[in-house]
């Protein structure tokens, strides 16, 4: 408040320097009514930072668990097949296959 003051005197008293008054009080102004028009969307766009932040922490654990039975199935299918092979190979497979069932190239399941 006493600078207030003090540039109402400086003002009063020095006619040379008023203009630079008047342009500071205005840019002073400006600058009040440029926070108060913007400040809702600065709000508004720091909110929705937090909600994409939040989001983001709780898909991260949302999907853990299926992300995880979905590496186990995989990697427990690959064993079993692998475990299969190692019993009975492939040209055993196909020759114990009806005629009608047998192909001519067996397709390999080993590299799924």
């Amino acid at each position: 408040m006493k600078s207030i003051i003090k540039d109402f005197q400086v003002y009063r008293t020095c006619p040379e320097i008023r203009r630079h008054i008047r342009r500071m009080y205005a840019a002073k102004l400006a600058s009040a009514i440029t926070m108060v028009l913007c400040s809702p969307f600065i709000l508004v766009g720091a909110i929705c930072i937090c909600i994409v932040h939040v989001f983001d922490f709780i898909g991260q654990y949302a999907l853990l668990l299926p992300h995880k039975a979905t590496v186990w199935l995989h990697d427990h299918q690959r064993n079993l097949i692998r475990t299969a092979h190692s019993e009975l190979s492939l040209e055993e497979i196909q020759s114990r296959l009806p005629a009608k069932y047998q192909d001519d190239e067996p397709e390999i399941y080993g590299d799924i």
